[in-house]
């Protein structure tokens, strides 16, 4: 099991040591079980091909990690855990990133497809302190959604509630708090039950 549990919630925003812990253990269990992909454009500090690590979990395992219930105006449609070793491009070195999404489905109106993309990222430059930010995509019918033309009698039942929920979700961009690096930690506990992974 991971440490999430021991996480100082009081603490907003997470300090360097958490987000490097965070990396650290995702690392160690991705590099296990992950998929391996090559990053086009992206060198190993060694200068060999760099691959990332990646890991999707189902609607049913997302809900059960992220404890989603079927009170939720979004329902899950996927998620995916993706870490990427340190690495250069273009003479520039980067730290090593984890990023998370989680895709979920609004219930619309017949014939319109209503899609949030929540995402977590924590990146930075090699020597320099780690950034971290959580953002949202909304999307309808695969076109990207803003306030600016967002019109709920188009997209949603038009009710007060689901209208005030989707206008909270649009353009927000963040730092992460200790409750997003919670979730991440939660994801990677699921994906090492699944594999009877052990400390």
């Amino acid at each position: 099991m991971t440490d999430y549990e021991n996480l100082a919630h009081t603490e907003p925003v997470p300090d360097q040591e958490t987000l490097h812990n965070l990396r650290r253990q995702a690392a160690e269990t991705l590099k296990l079980v992950g998929r391996e992909v090559e990053e086009p454009g992206r060198l190993s500090l060694d200068d060999q091909p760099l691959k990332s690590f990646s890991y999707p979990l189902t609607p049913e395992l997302v809900s059960k990690a992220l404890h989603f219930d079927d009170q939720e105006a979004a329902v899950p449609e996927g998620c995916e855990l993706v870490y990427v070793p340190e690495s250069k491009q273009d003479g520039e070195m980067s730290q090593d990133e984890l990023y998370m999404s989680v895709k979920k489905r609004v219930e619309s109106v017949p014939g319109q497809k209503v899609e949030i993309v929540e995402q977590w990222l924590i990146y930075g430059e090699l020597g320099q302190p780690t950034n971290h930010e959580y953002s949202i995509d909304y999307n309808r019918n695969g076109q990207p959604e803003t306030l600016n033309n967002f019109t709920p009698s188009k997209t949603l039942p038009d009710t007060e509630t689901t209208t005030k929920l989707i206008k909270s979700w649009i353009d927000q961009s963040r730092q992460m708090t200790i409750d997003d690096i919670e979730k991440i930690y939660r994801v990677i506990d699921m994906i090492r039950s699944l594999h009877n992974l052990t400390d």
